[in-house]
């Protein structure tokens, strides 16, 4: 077995994961620089390169200086905002994913003279952790219902992030699954000798080939087969290993959940930015609106109407 080929695939796997982790650190210190009002360069560089220190800090420093704004009464930020409808239908459409990768094929394999088989998400714990996915997409949706979620983006970015590694590298261990096949079909054992290095004399014994399989295409004179003799390299030729269209969806969510949920944190930011500027907008004009006009001519006001400001001292103000 050429070992060259499943230490590429492991440092891969390691390149895959440091780059997940890189991508949610930075969502994470995207979305905390957002909450206390730091730089966002600030908050993505720290986020990625230190990922658990700081975050910490990260989070302590943005708690700290973060003004919550309440959403507006009545709001329904989904329905009511074309970028809240943009972004729930966008949700949508991942959670479609994720649902239709259930009733697909994650894993195939092909054996000469034998029907391709096809392994499917349900009953595996592929299908457990794409239901605990879905449940996750419709509490995001619960928490946003209102204004633009920082903690729903990153709860999806994080699920995001793990789709992404795990479907990449699926994707990269079809190479070292189809060579660990061949390494296997080349082998000049037989089950009996086999089951003589195991101990385990006298398990194998006769079976019946199914209707509808050549025994000539395993290398066999009849359909009844005695196990102990069966030639390794005869009854593994030509085996492929494939990942099935599940996986590619899940890929795609997990590209389109990273991407959701950076443009939610940029959202969430420039409104919250928006309503503090509206807030202090507001304040301003009470403190500067002019006195209602003088009406009434008087020794204090021979000239008739006039209008005056306030005067207010600071103390007042």
């Amino acid at each position: 077995m050429d070992l060259t080929i499943w230490l590429n695939f492991l440092i891969q796997s390691a390149l895959i994961a440091a780059a997940s982790g890189l991508i949610f650190g930075g969502l994470a210190g995207y979305a905390l620089a957002s909450l206390g009002s730091i730089s966002v360069w600030v908050g993505v560089f720290v986020g990625a390169l230190v990922p658990v220190i700081g975050l910490l800090v990260l989070g302590i420093v943005a708690l700290s200086r973060h003004q919550k704004t309440q959403p507006i009464v009545g709001e329904r930020w989904w329905v009511h905002s074309r970028a809240g409808r943009i972004f729930l239908i966008t949700l949508g459409v991942l959670a479609g994913l994720l649902f239709l990768s259930m009733f697909l094929g994650w894993f195939k394999m092909r054996v000469a003279g034998i029907p391709a088989l096809s392994v499917g998400a349900w009953g595996t714990a592929i299908g457990a952790v794409l239901v605990i996915s879905l449940v996750v997409v419709v509490g995001a949706a619960a928490l946003g219902a209102r204004r633009p979620t920082r903690t729903g983006a990153v709860v999806i970015g994080w699920f995001g992030c793990w789709w992404l590694f795990l479907s990449v590298v699926a994707l990269a261990l079809q190479a070292p699954a189809v060579a660990l096949a061949d390494s296997v079909g080349a082998l000049k054992y037989s089950v009996g000798d086999v089951t003589k290095l195991l101990h385990l004399e006298n398990v194998a014994g006769e079976v019946q080939l199914p209707d509808g399989v050549d025994p000539a295409w395993l290398g066999l004179e009849s359909s009844t087969v005695d196990l102990s003799t069966v030639d390794l390299a005869q009854a593994i030729p030509n085996v492929s290993f494939g990942v099935g269209p599940g996986w590619w969806l899940v890929l795609v969510f997990g590209i389109g959940a990273v991407a959701w949920s950076f443009a939610m944190v940029g959202h969430a930011s420039a409104r919250t930015r928006g309503v503090a500027g509206t807030k202090n907008g507001a304040a301003v004009s009470t403190i500067q609106a002019p006195l209602a006009p003088s009406t009434v001519p008087g020794a204090w006001n021979p000239a008739g109407p006039q209008t005056y400001v306030s005067q207010k001292s600071p103390w007042e103000r």
